[in-house]
């Protein structure tokens, strides 16, 4: 029987870019000797093939620039003037090291060299020492490579940290515009909660109401509460489209005849066109006819027309002196008093029959009970009190008792 071959493991993968990873011994850069005798070039090639890093020489300093554009240089060993090579090196190889060889060397000379940023600092008879001077190649290398490896993760943070800054402002930008969004969405779900909140208040206060009398007064009441004292002038529309006044408070001026039919014909046609209308005494005058004008000048107005189902049933117009204008607020109220009023004048017809309502035309306050409905009034005992159904829990304005709300 033949023995199966046990099966040959696999190579290890090894990524493209490892191996395209050239040597980093060889391609980070040689060693360039300038204008070195016999001894420190001998020394200098020892130390370098001890590296594995090649060796260069020119004979001047004008020759360091060229061959620095040619190619990386890791470290520069110089005989020749300091002061002219540091800048070229600053200029051409910021990253490599220099090693000045002084023939004459002093204290004095020294620190000239270390201050015009060399490395290292060797007497000539220190360099031709082949030990002595792999031993100082062997440290500048170390320290270019250290300090090249330094600047290459600095040079990532950077960016790092530039790409962080700019995800940071992004971020920012789009928090803050969330904010706004939520704040707007806050304010207005408060508003709309404001909005609910006075409707039903002011519904609520009109489920009591039995008759338009009743509508008509709870609804100037609670206008009075709301927004302060105030003229209120409340007109209803008829099928044909007119309006007549239905209710009026007297709070500065009187509500006369001539001044009820001019607002029916002015401000009540605009307001039913305009389904509100909020003017103080500035911009009042350009929206009142002469009749209007003699009566409501210097006063602001406030008001809005109570629609149910797109229909206009109600307009409702408050005015006062203009040194005491209507506020945003006034006009919410306002607003949300406007549906669930024309509701109950809607529900108070449906109920109550066309033989409660004047054939043509909405009944003023007052004249919203036929005579018929008193012709029984003698029948009652003349003691001065009052019949057992003739009081009403709605009827508390007519008794003089305190309001509900």
């Amino acid at each position: 029987m033949a023995q199966r071959k046990a099966p040959t493991p696999p190579a290890p993968k090894t990524s493209k870019a490892i191996q395209a990873r050239p040597d980093r011994k060889r391609t980070d850069g040689s060693i360039l000797l300038v204008a070195p005798d016999a001894g420190v070039a001998e020394s200098a090639r020892t130390a370098g093939a001890s590296k594995g890093v090649p060796v260069e020489v020119v004979d001047s300093v004008s020759q360091v620039a060229e061959v620095l554009g040619k190619h990386p240089v890791r470290l520069v060993i110089a005989s020749a003037d300091s002061k002219q090579l540091m800048p070229i090196l600053r200029d051409e190889a910021p990253d490599a090291q220099a090693i000045f060889v002084d023939e004459t060397p002093s204290v004095d000379r020294s620190i000239t060299a270390f201050r015009a940023g060399f490395l290292d600092y060797l007497s000539a008879d220190d360099a031709a020492n082949p030990d002595k001077l792999a031993d100082r190649v062997d440290a500048a290398l170390d320290k270019q490579h250290h300090l090249a490896r330094t600047e290459r993760r600095l040079g990532r943070l950077r960016s790092a940290v530039r790409k962080l800054n700019s995800s940071r402002r992004e971020v920012g930008k789009r928090v803050d515009v969330l904010c706004n969004d939520l704040i707007s969405a806050y304010t207005d779900l408060a508003r709309q909660m404001d909005t609910v909140r006075l409707r039903q208040e002011f519904g609520a206060l009109l489920e009591d109401a039995d008759d338009l009398e009743q509508l008509l007064c709870h609804t100037m009441d609670w206008i009075l509460k709301r927004m302060g004292h105030c003229n209120i002038a409340i007109y209803l529309t008829s099928e044909n489209g007119c309006s007549e006044l239905g209710a009026y408070m007297k709070y500065t001026i009187a509500g006369d005849l001539p001044l009820t039919q001019a607002m029916a014909d002015g401000l009540v046609k605009q307001i039913q066109h305009r389904s509100y209308l909020h003017a103080d005494a500035t911009s009042l005058p350009a929206l009142l006819t002469t009749d209007e004008l003699s009566t409501l000048q210097g006063q602001t107005v406030l008001g809005v027309d109570c629609q149910y189902l797109a229909e206009s049933l109600a307009t409702i117009i408050c005015f006062r002196d203009g040194r005491k204008p209507f506020t945003a607020e006034d006009r919410e109220a306002l607003e949300c008093a406007a549906g669930p009023f024309a509701q109950v004048l809607t529900s108070l017809v449906s109920e109550g029959g066309p033989d409660d309502w004047s054939d043509e035309q909405w009944p003023h306050l007052g004249d919203s009970f036929g005579d018929d409905e008193f012709a029984g009034d003698d029948d009652w005992p003349d003691d001065g009190k009052q019949g057992p159904d003739d009081r009403h829990a709605a009827d508390w304005w007519k008794n003089g008792g305190d309001a509900p709300f």
